[in-house]
């Protein structure tokens, strides 16, 4: 079989450039991880967990799948309308965020008591900083459908630059707790969120759309139906964990996912660049071409490699990264990688969804495999955590296996949709 490199030239530069620079941020939570393990309390370090949990599970609420509407769209009608969609989005964004936050406040003993939290702030700065990401993500969605390589890399290193410095230093007064922890997560978004408005944005040309903000929540809604659905039962396992079993089994499973950093960053790289090579390459297409067919081929067999690599480095990490009374059995990092790369291989699949207008299809997957995943979560944890590893991965086998089913059907049926 002959593969043409040119054909895969320009995601090849897409994975070098952006990937390189979004490895920075992906490396964060790596280099903090022993730094919290061994600084805070276990408690704290599981607190911090649901509050990252948290984080993901509230941003399909106030992102609203906007930045896949920016991927696909800019490169049909959004390239002179960006201010507007920008200004609909935003102003959108913040309303949910306000109203969320109310909403929680409300009810706020009931959600304290339910995720064991002594104290509202980790709420208040979930909505805050969820929101302050969706922002950060859209603009790095607009650097990279505009190929602006340069501001794109400068954002993620404000990230970096205003994450690290200061956990650093309030480690090294020892003064570094969970709330200055959130504060510093608050800090680094909003210095970065500024520079995108200071650089791209031109307020002379603000205006409230309607219609674009209903084309665009009627594009986004059955992608933040989803989205709810699989971060709820993504991140389903820990909310378990806290319920039927202790804050330090649950610190321990969220460092022990911590140490599988390299085969997350490796999905949240291609995540990062491969949607956009998709959706200009099935711009101008009715079926999937081939070569689309060979580069999911080649990437799928590079991730396999690396899986079973870094399966083999884990000693190595888990001794580097971690104190010992973090320590797991070998088993729950063998269904750990098993399960990232399923992740990996839907991550390649699943912009075709979204090339063929069949986003519905998303919340049918997910609603399947999230029932399964909760159900089997809520039998087995009482066995221990190793059976938490279990239920993610094949979590993750199912659901790839149904994507593979629809876009299959989705691409025969084409010429009908």
């Amino acid at each position: 079989m002959r593969f043409y490199i040119k054909k895969y030239k320009s995601y090849i530069q897409e994975f070098t450039s952006y990937g390189v620079s979004q490895f920075l941020v992906m490396l964060l939570p790596v280099i903090i991880l022993p730094i919290l393990t061994s600084s805070i309390s276990q408690d704290d370090f599981a607190d911090y967990s649901i509050y990252k949990s948290l984080l993901v599970i509230a941003t399909p609420l106030i992102g609203m799948g906007f930045s896949t509407y920016l991927l696909k769209y800019y490169y049909i009608d959004l390239k002179d309308s960006f201010m507007q969609f920008f200004t609909v989005v935003i102003s959108f964004s913040l309303i949910v965020s306000l109203l969320l936050l109310i909403v929680l406040y409300l009810f706020n003993n009931i959600i304290l008591s339910m995720l064991k939290f002594d104290d509202f702030f980790i709420i208040l700065f979930v909505i805050i900083n969820t929101f302050l990401l969706s922002f950060y993500t859209l603009i790095l969605t607009f650097c990279r459908a505009k190929g602006d390589k340069t501001s794109f890399l400068k954002l993620n290193v404000i990230v970096f630059i205003f994450s690290i410095t200061p956990i650093l230093i309030f480690n090294y007064y020892e003064l570094l707790t969970l709330k200055t922890i959130l504060l510093i997560n608050t800090f680094s978004f909003f210095i970065a969120v500024n520079y995108g408005l200071f650089k791209f944005f031109n307020y002379k040309t603000i205006s409230f759309n309607k219609i674009l903000l209903l084309k665009v929540l009627r594009f986004s809604l059955p992608l933040i139906l989803y989205s709810i659905l699989a971060q709820v039962y993504i991140q389903s396992d820990k909310f378990i964990i806290n319920s039927y079993l202790t804050k330090t089994d649950l610190a321990v499973y969220y460092a022990g996912f911590q140490v599988c950093f390299g085969l997350a960053a490796f999905g949240s790289i291609i995540d990062l660049t491969w949607s956009p090579y998709v959706f200009k390459i099935m711009a101008n297409e009715t079926k999937i071409p081939y070569h689309l067919f060979k580069s999911f081929f080649l990437i799928s067999i590079l991730a396999l490699l690396i899986s079973v690599i870094y399966f083999f480095l884990m000693p190595f990490f888990q001794w580097i990264l971690l104190p010992e009374k973090y320590f797991m059995q070998w088993e729950l990092y063998l269904w750990f990688i098993i399960g990232l790369f399923c992740k990996i291989l839907y991550t390649l699949i699943n912009p075709l969804i979204s090339v063929f207008n069949k986003n519905s299809y998303f919340v049918y997957i997910t609603l399947i495999t999230g029932v399964v995943s909760i159900s089997l979560n809520l039998y087995l944890i009482k066995y221990g955590l190793i059976f938490a590893a279990i239920v993610f991965c094949i979590s993750w086998f199912i659901q790839l296996t149904l994507l593979i089913i629809s876009v299959s059907y989705a691409n025969k049926n084409l010429s009908t949709l």
